[in-house]
């Protein structure tokens, strides 16, 4: 426990709770649930990453 709390456990169930907290009531969150609803969850997961492209870093 000692090991936990030096390493900052409790700042850090800090910030989880508001970074929870953010997500619940962003936006995308709302439109992702209605793509989700409306075009299923694999078109859903398509929409909300297709900004971020394939995940490769290229120089």
């Amino acid at each position: 426990n000692l090991g936990l709390e030096i390493m900052g456990v409790r700042t850090m169930q800090r910030l989880a709770a508001e970074m929870d907290a953010r997500a619940h009531l962003a936006r995308s969150r709302d439109v992702f649930r209605q793509d989700a609803t409306d075009h299923g969850i694999k078109e859903a997961i398509r929409r909300r990453d297709e900004p971020f492209g394939d995940g490769v870093a290229r120089r």
